[in-house]
């Protein structure tokens, strides 16, 4: 057995207090006059000896009670054989919950509240020694790093709700990268959260066979929770003017029905729709909102909305969108327009297609246009040239149907793009692949049957691409050579080649089921349209189509009180410029895009929807899941104890022996009242 405070085991010389009373117990003696001694005669004789035995006993009750409770000052504890070896150098990680679900209300306050005074004594609990790293989940690079005690309650105290959840496998791989230098470490990590069965799975927890892993688990009685899950447009193209169909989810997670609950629609501040719903239990309602599209062109900040309380933070959905004329689309031919292009667009309210012979075009109105066609239409100027190279690097788009008469000239500009086209092949053959997992392909397929049947290929150019070329086949043929290839080679915009021209003599695939989503999807990725809403993560990657260009000021993310600027970076990708914000936005709202003085662009971010599934994990179910990470020891507790922050001695050290001398001191005081009362 050892002690925690043995400093603590000096008040044992009280010991000799009892002691002294007992051996210098003076009796005053008072002389009582009896006028009959009969009296006398009817007492109970009480032997010497028994008087002595009596007293004796109720002396060692009182110093086994006083021994007792020193010695549970002293904190005692028993030595397991399964601690970790005590060293000198002691790190203790301790992750605190902050996601929208711990603003629930706990008995007395917020879930969040709670932890932190649940951090606070578990850091009081070990000596100043001990080195502290403070995690949450925005993993604040000013938080990942060695903190002494003061600094740790310091930071501690400046934990704010955000709006972003953490996986719990995340935490264990970036608490291990914050001290793998220091393996000679005692290393505890504290997770304190209300474990949502929807922020971890159990493949994503990280083995760490030098980890101590404490899980502390608050929870709210509170579960019901009615939350906006998703949304989407009917027409992926808004138009002014017009009614516009807004298609979204209703979920109830509670364990209650619910009924007559508005739902609203605000657009740029103002109310313009609204719906009622009742959903059952655990039940998913699909509704459909419909509304006045303003005739202001440009960005459109909208939020949809329901009444649910106690649990708010999920009761917005922030999306926006812009409302744009119709997708102006060029078709370039040599006199005749294409009739699978004029049948597939031309009653299309969407879609405003242009026909022009090659030989008629005007080159200052490419601009206008968001897709353009190069239909087997020949020969191409030199200045036509510059223009379509051009038009692709500020963001258009350019289909090429290749032509057998002009094979140079189209090589003549696709060079710029890293492909060309080589003689025409023959020997008939068949699409074999369509890349149904490349981001071209996203929301246009559930899944392609292995056994599908797909486009035959009677005569087709062979593609050749250079080999630093960023271009991506989209569907390959049976040889693996690219039947449809995408290129982004320059600027912002993208190049679509076939290998074949849409005719009949040269494939099926203008008669295919294929024709259609595809020729689609090239137009509606023209004038890059925007997700409604993006999910609040780490890192938030968008997209825009116009070129950035530094010359025109720097580029900016900001939210539409101008409370927080962030610079983002920039990649290049198939759809054009990424922009990539790393650090977490501080909350869900509407961003502008700026750059100088100019609005380019309006993306609007959400609380991720798998924190509004508030089902949390028992202390079963966590010890299912962590068990098998294989570390150097597990503890579960539940934090409505409150011995939590008390027993991490027992953690580090073994079993602690407090609670039973305790129980030992008062069982001494009760054998002493016992022989006082009732040994006569």
């Amino acid at each position: 057995m050892a002690f925690r405070h043995p400093a603590m085991l000096w008040w044992l010389f009280a010991l000799i207090i009892p002691v002294l009373i007992h051996l210098f117990n003076f009796r005053r003696h008072k002389t009582i006059l009896f006028s009959n001694i009969q009296l006398l005669r009817n007492l109970q004789q009480e032997t010497n000896k028994t008087n002595k035995l009596k007293h004796r006993l109720i002396l060692l009750a009182r110093l086994l009670a006083l021994a007792a409770l020193v010695v549970a000052f002293a904190r005692p504890y028993v030595k397991n054989n399964q601690q970790m070896s005590l060293r000198k150098n002691t790190v203790v990680s301790i992750y605190i919950d902050n996601s929208p679900s711990m603003q629930r209300r706990g008995k007395s306050m917020t879930l969040l509240d709670e932890v932190r005074e649940q951090a606070e004594r578990i850091a009081g609990s070990f000596d100043l020694n001990t080195r502290f790293v403070l995690l949450s989940n925005e993993f604040h690079p000013g938080r990942n790093r060695m903190l002494s005690r003061d600094d740790f309650l310091r930071e501690l105290s400046t934990i704010v709700p955000v709006a972003v959840s953490a996986d719990l496998g995340d935490v264990i791989r970036r608490n291990r990268n914050i001290n793998k230098d220091d393996e000679a470490a005692n290393r505890f990590l504290f997770l304190l959260s209300d474990f949502q069965k929807s922020a971890t799975e159990a493949s994503h927890i990280v083995p760490d066979t030098s980890l101590q892993l404490v899980l502390i688990k608050t929870g709210s009685s509170t579960d019901q929770n009615l939350y906006l899950d998703t949304l989407w447009f009917e027409s992926p193209v808004v138009r002014s003017g017009l009614e516009a169909r807004l298609h979204f989810e209703v979920v109830n997670d509670g364990s209650q029905p619910v009924s007559g609950v508005p739902i609203r629609l605000e657009l740029n501040g103002q109310q313009v729709a609204i719906a009622n719903t009742a959903i059952e239990p655990g039940e998913r309602a699909k509704l459909t909102i419909q509304f006045l599209v303003p005739q202001t062109k440009g960005f459109q900040r909208a939020v949809l909305s329901v009444q649910d309380y106690p649990i708010v933070f999920d009761d917005e959905l922030y999306f926006s969108f812009e409302v744009m004329p119709k997708i102006r689309v060029l078709e370039l031919t040599q006199d005749k327009p294409n009739i699978y292009t004029k049948l597939l667009f031309s009653d299309d309210d969407d879609v405003e297609l242009m026909h022009t012979p090659i030989t008629n075009v005007d080159i200052q109105t490419i601009p206008g246009f968001q897709l353009i066609i190069l239909n087997e239409a020949f020969p191409l100027s030199s200045g036509l040239l510059t223009a379509l190279d051009d038009f692709v690097a500020s963001g258009g788009s350019l289909v090429i149907l290749p032509s057998e008469k002009a094979k140079d000239d189209y090589n003549a500009l696709t060079q710029y793009f890293g492909f060309t086209f080589q003689a025409v092949d023959t020997f008939s053959t068949r699409v074999s692949k369509v890349e149904e997992k490349h981001p071209f392909f996203t929301d246009v397929f559930v899944k392609i049957p292995e056994q599908a049947d797909l486009p035959v290929v009677f005569r087709h150019f062979p593609i050749r691409m250079e080999a630093e070329a960023n271009a991506f086949p989209l569907i390959r043929l049976l040889n693996n050579d690219p039947f449809l290839l995408a290129s982004h080679g320059r600027g912002a915009g993208t190049v679509y080649a076939f290998a074949a021209p849409n005719n009949p003599d040269w494939s099926t695939f203008v008669n295919h089921t294929l024709f259609a989503p595809v020729l689609y999807k090239m137009l509606y990725m023209s004038p890059l349209i925007q997700p409604p809403y993006i999910a609040n993560r780490e890192t938030v990657e968008l997209s825009v189509r116009n070129p950035v260009d530094a010359s025109e000021g720097r580029l900016r993310v900001t939210d539409e009180n101008h409370k927080t600027s962030i610079i983002p970076g920039i990649s290049r990708g198939l759809e054009g410029n990424n922009l990539i914000v790393s650090g977490l936005l501080p909350e869900a709202t509407h961003y502008d895009l700026i750059q100088g003085d100019s609005l380019i662009g309006v993306f609007s971010v959400n609380i991720d929807r798998k924190e509004s599934a508030l089902k949390e994990m028992n202390l079963e179910e966590m010890h299912q899941m962590f068990k098998a990470g294989n570390y150097a020891g597990v503890s579960f507790y539940d934090s409505d104890k409150n011995w939590v922050a008390d027993d991490t001695t027992g953690l580090i050290e073994g079993r602690g022996l407090t609670a039973l001398f305790l129980a030992m001191t008062l069982i001494f005081l009760l054998a002493e009242v016992m022989l006082i009362r009732f040994w006569k």
